[in-house]
């Protein structure tokens, strides 16, 4: 049986709006898409930059270590990472170096606290 005009105009505002539908479906997925790119090169962009700070941090701490002429600086970094709460007895242990008496004063210090 053949369409009418008139139900075949009834049937124009569906089609519009499945149309419609899927054209916003297809917008929501590309902007979520898109948000979820930039916070993952956001991310990655905050957690290279820490990285980098950490590991220029460290080999400054391991460059005063291995100097050991000038203890002063040492003691200035052991005393900073005591007052942070970070444990100075890693970076001491990792490089094997033999602490001076008032480094093992600092580290006992550390632990009794």
């Amino acid at each position: 049986m053949p369409w009418s005009p008139a139900a075949r105009r009834a049937f124009i505002p569906y089609g519009v709006l499945v149309i419609a539908l899927i054209l916003t479906a297809m917008a929501a997925y590309y902007s979520a898409s898109a948000a979820r790119t930039r916070d993952r090169l956001r991310f990655e962009n905050v957690a290279d930059r820490v990285k980098s700070a950490i590991d220029s941090r460290l080999d400054a701490y391991v460059a005063m270590l291995l100097a050991g002429t000038n203890r002063t600086p040492l003691l200035a970094i052991l005393e900073d990472q005591l007052h942070r709460g970070r444990r100075p007895k890693l970076i001491v242990e990792a490089l094997r170096v033999r602490p001076t008496a008032e480094q093992v004063a600092i580290l006992q210090r550390w632990e009794d606290a």
